[in-house]
């Protein structure tokens, strides 16, 4: 559960918030290297959720738990 929780917090709240920041900057001022990096980290995030929730049950096994 941690480490799932952690992936959450390094590759898409991160990515996101950088996202979101970014947009609100003029867009002469938009750093494009970070926001290709910001995409890129939650294509990696997405593709990690998809292989894990996919599968009929709890998100650590068998049975549901706390972290679901």
């Amino acid at each position: 559960m941690r480490f799932k929780d952690r992936m959450y917090d390094l590759y898409l709240d991160d990515s996101v918030a950088t996202l979101m920041f970014e947009s609100w900057k003029p867009e002469s001022q938009h750093n494009q290297e970070l926001i290709e990096h910001s995409h890129f980290r939650i294509g990696i995030m997405y593709d990690f959720m998809e292989s894990n929730l996919e599968k009929p049950t709890g998100t650590n096994g068998e049975e549901f738990t706390h972290s679901d």
